[in-house]
C-alpha cells in the first residue's frame, strides 16, 4: 500500500505543482521519493518478501534510457535546465519499475489520483482559456506543449476508464 501511496501522490501531484516549484521544492520532492522507496525497500527486505517480476529486457529498457538521459542532461548546450530535468526523468524511470511491484487491486487508487490529476489540469486551462482569454493555456504546467504533452498520455486512461466526459475536456 505505501508503493501504490508514494507513486499515486508522485503522478497526482507533480503536474499539478510543476509550473509552480522552485529548484528546491523539486529536490524535496525527488528526496521524498528517494527517501520513500528507500523505506519501502528495507521493509520488504526485512519482512522477508521483496518481489522482482522484471523481465531483463525491461530491466536492460530502462537502464538503456536512463543512461541515454543522463548522456543526453551531461552533453546538453544548456546544462543548467537538462541537469534538474534529468531527476525529473529519472523519478519517470522509477515509475516504470514500481507500477509492477504495485498488487493489482492497489493500482485503482494510482489511477483515480491520475484522473484527478487529469480533471484539475483541465479545467484549470478550461479557466484559463475562458477567463483570461489565453489561445493556448498551460494549466500548470510549464508551457502550453507540456500541458498538451501530459494530456496526451492522461487522454488514453479516461477513455479506458470511461470517462468519457473528461476525455472530451482533454480534447477540447
Amino acid at each position: 500500500m505505501f508503493l501504490a501511496l508514494l507513486v499515486g501522490l508522485v503522478l497526482t501531484a507533480s503536474p499539478l505543482l510543476r509550473g509552480a516549484w522552485d529548484t528546491w521544492a523539486h529536490t524535496l520532492v525527488v528526496a521524498a521519493v528517494l527517501g520513500g522507496t528507500w523505506a519501502w525497500l528495507a521493509f520488504r527486505t526485512v519482512a522477508g518478501d521483496l518481489p522482482l517480476p522484471f523481465p531483463n529486457r525491461a530491466l536492460a529498457w530502462i537502464a538503456g534510457m536512463a543512461a541515454l538521459a543522463t548522456l543526453s542532461a551531461k552533453l546538453s548546450p544548456t546544462p543548467g535546465p537538462a541537469v534538474r530535468e534529468w531527476w525529473t526523468w529519472m523519478v519517470a524511470f522509477w515509475i516504470l519499475l514500481s507500477v509492477p511491484l504495485i498488487p493489482e487491486e492497489r493500482r485503482g487508487w494510482v489511477e483515480r489520483g491520475i484522473l484527478f490529476s487529469a480533471w484539475a489540469l483541465s479545467g484549470l486551462a478550461m479557466y484559463q482559456r475562458l477567463f483570461e482569454g489565453r489561445a493556448a493555456p498551460e494549466a500548470s504546467l510549464i508551457n502550453p506543449n507540456v500541458f498538451a504533452g501530459t494530456i496526451l498520455m492522461m487522454l488514453p486512461l479516461a477513455f479506458h476508464r470511461g470517462h468519457r466526459a473528461l476525455a472530451a475536456l482533454q480534447l477540447l
